[in-house]
């Protein structure tokens, strides 16, 4: 394709300077345009380090010149695009070549390009060599009409937490909420350390892994991803219905709930999503465009990515085929919004989003009829067979969109529909809406795509390398615009930099407390670069002395973080507040007294209604859709992560993903005491052996061959059970054994080994509290109304009346009995009427004492089961199963059948066919 010069002229040659950048630990001279920032300039040094350094067969290289502009980095990538253009016939000379590489790195130094990442190396078709990768399978997009859905978003999910500390950390988060789902209570209850013993160890070890208390806060909750969702991963596209997702259909919660999970709206755009991502791009500066600049500029560039998209890697080989087949690029628009507030045009106004709808017609109509160019000369994409019908339709519904926005951009779509009909497009794809970071930071910080822009205050680096902060350009140039007084808004914005006349606490104030002029001045200083009233009233500025000698406040802890000198000396908080605006100034506008309504509607924070609006403005033109991310706050529950995607969804947008806030830094939720040390076995008599650390194990503590314990005879559900404890000689239990009568040997056998693998574990010192939480509440036949005991009264399963007795009576868990103790009076008896004191031959074996124990030995009674009402109340009822889960917890509740488990409520028909 031919080329003419446009921006590498005379009059527009940018003015370069040697700048002094630190890198590696040495200073580096490095040529670079004068008004461009040290970080802007260490930006681009970044990228161009790890640009590739391959050149077709033949190719005449020359070595980067680093005495070039920007460390020859513009040199290298511009000479290995133009190399590569010769080989693969888009530029047709070495005249075009020349001039093709002047072009581009005159639009690089100039401010208004900046390419995203480059990959050095990875996977790609040769364009000259022929090789090819093989030909992937047809992917099928997920959908939220799947009947998998639920186990593919949990596939997408634990992909990044495959193994690792990640893995670890999905353990304790599961660890977690299983320690919630386990208890049998109120939500709340269930919830809470304090009241749940198993959800407080089960934090302490995800603490002790390093998780912090807003990942746990989020598991307890049930929101595994979200604890995890700093974990890097994939976004998965998936196919939704767009009336279903603004309903907040089941489907549609699932996915906002999960992680990493963008929602498209038709498979069109589905597509564009998918191929957006794997598109080589570029960002313009819409800031520094005329109009004359438009057309020339996404030109050259579309020329540039196509010739990327044929020489560059991508990171598999199915991005490489795809990226071959469908050659799709990237043109992204950037500081639209930036723009349009410099113009005085309100974000939230149709005047703003006919202005930004208009830019995109201008740059996707020039990079379309660049494409139609191309195709022209090299062929049309490999995938524009197939795509063709549906490409053709796109480009009419754009120019009569254009129609009445802008007629130059309509007209230009007319001439590319027309030609693409006879010769296709050479790129699927052109423009998308998304700049990353470090591209944007290279290209100036404008904003990306049509992202609102929130901030009035910018900043300058000065020629010795000091930031200070200023008015924001785009905002002074609205403030004009609209007849603002400039100098009243930056007094407001910046403060006045000094505390003389401060309300609050001013010069003459601080004298009353002992300041001199010695102090004031330091004072007076400091304020001109400070952020923070509280960072001129240090020993640093002060000096140690003034500070412990004439205030009398250690140095140390006025040096700390978080202490307040003028707090500590009597000033009210709120004097300190007006005295600190007036010296440093405000973080907006908002409360200046020359804001006007016009001038608010300009510098105010877009709405969430005015932020989707105006994507769905800008998207009409636009090849992809804006990856668009909705963000809630970082506790938001289920419920409005789906009524914010249910908000994008009615509100016409092509792609939606929300995402939670990064929690508070810091944050303590969970301040849980250390669990009291248990006291240690005795020491044997003969020290064992000395152990290498691999080779030591848990001692086991034997019970002594004579023990004490106790029998509880009871009936579970009508099953009669025997539970037998032997206890050591301080208490503490350290066997059990379970026998059953008038059951199957098999379920005996069982029982009877169970409770063998118990006191072996008891013996190694697992805490008994171990084996309550893990057993507690499980539910299997025999289970209901257990007789014979004095504190439980009912249980889901053995297992569950075993734990819970053993809990109740070594544990003194009153919380899982159904009777507990009542209270006793000052003198330790039971409050009420008096009983009898109890013989201790009752509690006390003669066996095991073999007749030793005294006669007069009594049990002072602690406590008394409360009072068996004259009727007796009803057993509980003995829960059924539910068809849905299997699980025994149907229960009925007023007229209807609830599962406990699950929550669902089973039709009769349901039961009487299950």
């Amino acid at each position: 394709m031919r080329l003419e010069s446009h921006f590498a002229v005379l009059e527009r040659r940018p003015t370069l300077a040697a700048r002094l950048i630190e890198r590696g630990g040495e200073w580096l001279s490095v040529l670079a345009p004068s008004d461009w920032t040290t970080a802007r300039i260490e930006a681009w040094l970044d990228w161009s380090a790890v640009l590739p350094g391959d050149y077709p067969t033949g190719a005449t290289i020359t070595a980067a010149d680093t005495n070039a502009a920007l460390a020859g980095g513009v040199q290298a990538y511009v000479g290995r695009l133009a190399a590569w253009g010769r080989a693969t016939g888009v530029l047709p000379d070495v005249e075009t070549a020349n001039l093709f590489q002047a072009e581009l790195a005159a639009t690089l130094l100039q401010g208004l390009a900046a390419p995203g990442p480059v990959l050095a190396e990875g996977s790609r078709i040769h364009p000259l060599a022929g090789d090819q990768l093989p030909r992937t399978p047809e992917s099928t997009l997920a959908s939220l009409s799947d009947p998998d859905l639920a186990r593919r978003l949990d596939q997408h999910q634990n992909a990044a937490v495959a193994d690792g500390p990640e893995a670890v950390a999905r353990q304790r988060l599961d660890a977690v909420r299983d320690a919630v789902l386990r208890c049998d209570g109120s939500n709340s209850a269930c919830g809470d350390p304090s009241q749940n013993p198993g959800l407080a160890r089960a934090i302490r070890a995800a603490q002790a892994t390093g998780l912090d208390d807003a990942a746990i806060h989020l598991a307890i909750r049930g929101c595994f991803q979200a604890a995890l969702s700093e974990r890097a991963q994939d976004v998965l596209t998936v196919l939704a219905d767009r009336a279903d997702t603004a309903a907040g259909s089941l489907q549609a919660r699932q996915a906002a709930e999960a992680t990493g999970v963008r929602l498209a709206f038709s498979p069109v755009d589905a597509e564009a999503a998918l191929l957006a991502a794997i598109a080589p791009r570029v960002g313009l500066d819409v800031r520094r465009l005329t109009d004359s600049d438009v057309a020339p500029l996404v030109r050259l560039w579309t020329i540039a990515l196509e010739i990327e998209v044929a020489c560059g890697f991508a990171r598999t080989g199915e991005a490489a085929r795809r990226r071959h087949d469908a050659r799709a690029i990237a043109v992204v628009p950037c500081g639209i919004v930036d723009r349009l507030r410099a113009e005085g045009v309100a974000y939230d106004s149709d005047a703003g989003r006919r202005e930004a709808a208009a830019w995109l017609a201008r740059i996707d109509s020039a990079a379309t009829l660049a494409s139609v160019e191309l195709a022209a000369s090299l062929g049309a994409c490999v995938e524009w067979r197939a795509e063709s019908s549906v490409g053709l339709d796109l480009l009419a519904r754009k120019q009569a969109q254009a129609d009445g926005i802008l007629d130059a951009a309509a007209k230009t779509y007319a001439k590319a529909q027309k030609s693409a009909r006879k010769t296709g497009l050479r790129n699927l794809l052109t423009t998308a809406l998304d700049l990353d970071l470090e591209s944007r930071l290279r290209l100036g910080a404008p904003s990306g795509g049509v992202d609102a822009v929130a901030t009035v205050i910018g900043a300058i680096e000065t020629s010795d390398g000091e930031v200070e902060r200023v008015l924001h350009p785009d905002a002074a140039a609205a403030l004009t615009r609209l007849g603002s007084d400039l100098a009243s808004a930056e007094r407001h914005l910046l403060g006045r930099r000094t505390l003389a006349d401060a309300p609050g606490i001013d010069l003459e104030g601080l004298r009353t407390y002992g300041f001199t002029d010695i102090e004031l001045k330091a004072i007076e200083l400091g304020l001109q670069h400070a952020n923070r009233l509280g960072e001129v009233f240090t020993p640093t500025v002060l000096g140690a002395g003034f500070i412990e000698d004439a205030l009398g406040v250690d140095a140390e802890v006025a040096a700390e973080p978080g202490f307040c000198l003028l707090t500590h000396l009597g000033v009210a908080p709120e004097r300190i507040e007006r005295a600190a605006r007036h010296a440093l100034g405000a973080p907006d506008l908002n409360d200046w007294d020359g804001t006007t309504p016009e001038l608010a509607a300009v510098i105010a924070r877009p709405t969430l209604q005015a932020e989707l609006a105006m994507t769905v403005a800008a998207e009409i033109f636009s090849g992809a859709p804006r990856d668009l991310v909705l963000t809630s706050d970082w506790d938001a529950s289920g419920a409005d992560l789906a009524r914010l995607q249910s908000s994008a969804a009615l509100a016409g947008v092509r792609t939606a993903r929300v995402e939670r806030a990064a929690a508070p830094l810091g944050l303590i939720l969970f301040d849980l005491p250390e669990p009291e040390a248990r006291p240690a076995a005795a020491a044997p008599a003969i020290a064992p052996r000395p152990e290498a650390p691999s080779e030591r194990r848990p001692q086991r503590r034997k019970l002594p061959d004579r023990r004490k314990g106790y029998i509880q005879k009871a009936a579970v559900g009508g099953h009669k059970v025997y539970l037998h404890t032997g206890e050591y000689e301080d208490g503490e239990i350290g066997e059990i054994f379970i026998d059953m009568h008038k059951e199957g040997a098999a379920f005996r056998s069982v029982m009877n080994n169970f409770a063998i693998s118990v006191s072996i574990g008891l013996q190694y010192g697992v805490p008994l509290d171990e084996f309550v939480d893990a057993f507690v509440y499980t539910r299997f036949e025999p289970s209901g109304t257990v007789t014979g005991n004095d504190s439980i009264r009912s249980a889901t399963s053995i297992l569950d009346y075993v734990f819970r007795e053993l809990a109740v009576s070594y544990q003194g868990r009153t919380d899982l009995a159904n009777v507990r103790p009542g209270p006793a009076d000052g003198d330790g008896l039971e409050a009420g009427d008096e009983e009898t004191p109890t013989p201790a031959t009752r509690f006390i074996s003669k066996g095991l004492m073999r007749g030793g124990a005294p006669d007069n030995l009594v049990v002072v009674p602690f406590g008394r089961r409360e009072a068996e009402p004259e009727t007796p109340a009803p057993p509980p009822p003995v829960a059924d199963v539910c068809p849905a889960c299997g699980d025994a917890a149907l229960q009925k509740k007023g007229a209807a059948l609830i599962c406990d488990t699950c929550g669902v409520a089973p039709s009769v028909s349901d039961l009487s066919t299950g």
